[in-house]
């Protein structure tokens, strides 16, 4: 009976030991998915491919609280005002290390062009701007731009706005121009309100590539439900 219960309590450590190592394997013995899925070779780029890009958070780190990651109420950084919660977590836009790690992942994507949701002079996304045009210039990433409704913006502004842009930044290597619409660069994808359509016909080159009602490159607002997060 002795011999029984010996060979039954040591077969079941045996067991045991069996279930602990299929259990507990090490780390090298097993490819997760997403360490599989960076290894792929990244698609190559294309300028006919555009993906938003929105500089407009920020957190304790970089901006001394949380920027737009708690709007709707939310309470970061364990909940966050995003339909998606970003690997990077309740990450600042300014980071440099950010912007090169979404650059990274943008380029892998394939995507040739970010198009650059900017808030008018001296807001954050313009103090960002050079700073993404260099990093995704690294990564041969275009940049184009989004002039957002901003507060008080006048026909005035926006024609402003557009030179603003040319002068300060155009002369960066990854300033997008639309080749086949004489190289312009900027772009504005909301209907113009009245007072902005006269305001536009005065400008000329390759500031704004414009159409009935809209002017820029780009048709539709994406909405907020299209709006993710890297």
């Amino acid at each position: 009976m002795f011999r029984r219960v010996t060979a039954f309590v040591t077969g079941l450590a045996l067991l045991v030991t069996a279930m602990v190592v299929v259990k507990l394997p090490s780390a090298s013995a097993v490819a997760l998915p997403e360490v599989a899925a960076l290894s792929a070779a990244p698609a190559p780029l294309s300028t006919d491919v555009h993906i938003f890009y929105y500089p407009w958070y920020g957190n304790p780190a970089g901006q001394g609280r949380y920027l737009h990651w708690d709007q709707g109420g939310h309470v970061p950084p364990q909940f966050l005002g995003a339909d998606l919660y970003p690997t990077l977590g309740a990450y600042d836009s300014g980071d440099s290390a950010t912007i090169h790690q979404q650059m990274a992942w943008i380029g892998r994507a394939g995507a040739g062009v970010i198009v650059y949701s900017w808030w008018g002079q001296g807001s954050q996304p313009d103090t960002l701007a050079a700073r993404v045009l260099d990093s995704a210039g690294r990564h041969g990433i275009k940049v184009a731009w989004h002039l957002e409704p901003y507060g008080g913006r006048t026909d005035a502004s926006t024609v402003a706005d557009i030179n603003y842009i040319n002068s300060r930044y155009g002369s960066s290597p990854a300033f997008y121009r639309d080749a086949a619409h004489g190289n312009r660069g900027v772009g504005r994808h909301r209907r113009l309100l009245p007072g902005e359509r006269a305001g536009l016909g005065t400008v000329r080159g390759p500031g704004v590539h414009r159409r009935p009602g809209i002017a820029g490159q780009h048709h539709t607002d994406p909405g907020p439900r299209q709006r993710r997060h890297l």
